[in-house]
């Protein structure tokens, strides 16, 4: 970011080849906040507005997710439950086989797109 807090530049994992442990733990990170929002929006009423917003967050991150699935040639129809864990893109096999480093991908291109401040 810029000394505003705004984007400099693109994020540096929005393609496979980009994508290591730090790629990897931030879209992590996309996916347990728009969780945890999820939720919390979910169980108080006075979130209900938030919760319609997150849950098209969520559908947004779902699509991107698939997106960078099918670059890589494989089908995921949502974020895969297991890139919420930070490390878990293998980056001893950075391949098209590697279906959270795909994901993550997709989402970090989409990040890009939107504008990630």
């Amino acid at each position: 970011p810029d000394a505003l807090g705004a984007p400099g530049g693109d994020l540096p994992w929005g393609t496979l080849a980009g994508v290591d442990q730090e790629g990897c733990g931030y879209a992590s990170a996309l996916l347990n906040l728009s969780d945890s929002l999820n939720e919390v929006g979910a169980s108080i009423t006075q979130l209900n507005n938030l919760n319609a917003q997150v849950q098209g967050l969520s559908g947004a991150f779902d699509s991107a997710c698939q997106t960078g699935c099918t670059a890589c040639g494989l089908t995921c129809t949502s974020c895969p439950k297991t890139l919420r864990h930070r490390s878990s893109c293998d980056r001893d096999l950075p391949t098209a086989n590697d279906l959270e480093a795909c994901a993550a991908a997709g989402l970090v291109a989409f990040m890009n797109t939107v504008g990630w401040q």
